[in-house]
């Protein structure tokens, strides 16, 4: 396994895939270089051939947090949002501080219709990666379509402030849905000027 990440750190991708099968044909419920040898073909565009390796991790260890997060996102990402969340629901407990695990968390919540959980998990997101600034308009989403146009309207000035055009266009589409012209027509010439 050593020599496997020396590979890795190397970049040498193909020696350490070579490498990690020895191991895992040795030693077959080998854990680490299986996940290991997963995330090389996720790596060189072969998921088909992660997919069941993560199953296998999963089976053999049902609270490999990073096996869940890497299949999580492959399920989403062919489809299976459902599934997706489950996994990346459950890395996301296992790992807390992972901004990155709340934030795909939240886009499959997003993509599933479930506005609720998708803001829960997009708050945890924006909390542990505050300068990405994807996140604050995921939230505006989610909370446009929770209802909470005033928890929206704060994502919208966040991603409004870090420079995005398109915040400021959905600012002033909320300000005249609530009937506040002289809102709407400040951000309407904040975003022209920005254009």
């Amino acid at each position: 396994m050593a020599l496997a990440r020396r590979y890795l750190e190397a970049n040498s991708l193909k020696e350490a895939r070579k490498h990690l099968e020895k191991v895992i044909k040795s030693e077959p419920r080998h854990v680490p270089a299986t996940v290991a040898l997963a995330e090389i073909h996720i790596r060189n565009g072969n998921e088909s051939a992660a997919i069941p390796l993560l199953e296998r991790v999963i089976k053999e260890e049902p609270d490999n947090w990073r096996a869940a997060w890497k299949l999580g996102l492959m399920r989403a990402k062919g489809g299976n949002h459902k599934e997706g969340a489950r996994l990346l629901g459950k890395a996301a407990k296992a790992q807390p501080e992972n901004g990155t695990i709340w934030k795909q968390l939240g886009i499959t919540q997003l993509k599933l219709g479930r506005f609720k959980k998708a803001t829960e998990a997009l708050e945890k997101a924006r909390k542990l990666l505050p300068s990405d600034m994807e996140i604050p308009k995921m939230l505006a989403h989610a909370n446009l379509k929770n209802g909470n146009s005033g928890e929206a309207e704060a994502a919208l000035k966040d991603a409004a402030a870090g420079g995005d055009v398109a915040s400021v266009v959905k600012l002033a589409e909320v300000s005249f849905g609530k009937r506040d012209f002289a809102t709407a027509l400040k951000h309407a010439r904040t975003a022209r000027a920005k254009a």
